[in-house]
């Protein structure tokens, strides 16, 4: 039997050692979750769009979890969703267990109002975002016939209505004034989407800012409604490619910072983080589930059925990288953002 030579067989040694840590690695994934239960924390009460979409994605996500584990929905509303944030760093387990969806308006905030918003999201593991939202600002057509951002500059007042500052309608709107040039003037104190619509009917607001899949389908249908600006690259169902995307229609640097930052959360639509101390193998377990849960047959159909739409998904991974770029905003831009949003 041949002799291996001195340097040949600590080389073997080390693959085989090499090999054995992978194996482990893996199994540690494939195995840490079988019998367990991942808790999936809501920052928003029962019964709403957000709990709808969490619901639904809860019913598929084991399904695509090795080990199968049980999936639990927690509601823990409060503070727009902070609340459930900072449950991550409350003591609980950091064990990948724990998952926490928010409102990614807190992206823009903790840069905006660091006072208000003390955290910074870039200090958790982003397992994924559910679907980016697609906002539009649209005029009410029986009021107002102007059909582009330029006609609707000559227009001496253009009335739009809010619930109160910061919303992402409010910030849209004051960007349709600021930095595009309309003449808008908002009313505050509206109690929801609910009473603006009614006041768009009743000719006391001229349109409105919001998701276009909140838009009613009627409006469409009947084209009461004209959509004159879009802030988000990607369309949804049904949506007019030629409605014009916000960021093509600026040049200066500047300008495009602040819109991307104060449209930062179209494109973390309902966003999963967990812990940062979670262990990276099990981070990839689940970042791996979602999307495979987002792009499943039975799940899909089953968002169809509530007309849960789901667009351009983004994996963990991916939205740390988008996210290090907003938080790499320059000073500049993030005081322009602030005198705009109100914050």
């Amino acid at each position: 039997m041949p002799t291996l030579n001195k340097k040949v067989l600590i080389s073997v040694i080390c693959c085989v050692m090499h090999a054995s840590t992978v194996s482990a690695t893996f199994a540690q994934s494939d195995s840490f979750y079988s019998g367990k239960s991942i808790r999936l924390v809501v920052g928003y009460a029962p019964g709403g769009g957000y709990d709808s979409y969490i619901r639904t994605f809860a019913r598929h996500f084991a399904t695509h979890v090795t080990g199968r584990p049980d999936v639990i929905v927690m509601n823990m509303p409060g503070a727009a969703t902070l609340r459930a944030v900072q449950y991550l760093e409350s003591g609980v387990p950091k064990d990948g267990t724990i998952v926490t969806i928010f409102n990614p308006g807190l992206i823009t905030q903790s840069l905006t109002g660091p006072e208000k918003v003390k955290i910074r999201l870039t200090d958790f593991r982003w397992i994924g975002t559910m679907s980016r939202d697609v906002r539009v600002c649209y005029v009410w057509n029986p009021r107002i016939k102007e059909t582009s951002l330029d006609a609707l500059r000559n227009i001496e007042r253009i009335v739009f209505g809010e619930t109160g500052t910061g919303s992402a309608a409010y910030v849209e709107q004051r960007i349709l004034g600021d930095i595009f040039g309309l003449r808008v003037h908002q009313v505050l104190g509206y109690s929801g989407s609910g009473e603006k619509r009614i006041a768009i009917e009743r000719g006391e607001l001229d349109g409105d800012c919001g998701a276009w899949t909140s838009i009613p389908a009627d409006w469409l249908r009947e084209k009461k409604l004209t959509p004159v600006i879009r802030f988000s690259r990607d369309l949804a169902p049904g949506m007019d490619s030629t409605i014009p995307f916000a960021l093509d229609l600026v040049s200066d640097d500047v300008q495009r910072s602040v819109l991307s930052l104060l449209g930062a959360a179209n494109d973390f639509g309902r966003p999963f983080i967990v812990s940062k101390d979670v262990p990276p193998d099990r981070v990839e377990v689940l970042r791996t589930a979602f999307l495979d849960t987002l792009k499943s047959a039975a799940f899909l159909a089953d968002a169809d059925k509530q007309n849960l739409s789901i667009i351009g998904p983004m994996r963990g991974d991916d939205a740390e990288k988008a996210l290090q770029e907003i938080y790499g905003a320059s000073t500049e831009v993030i005081a322009r953002a602030k005198e705009i949003s109100g914050d």
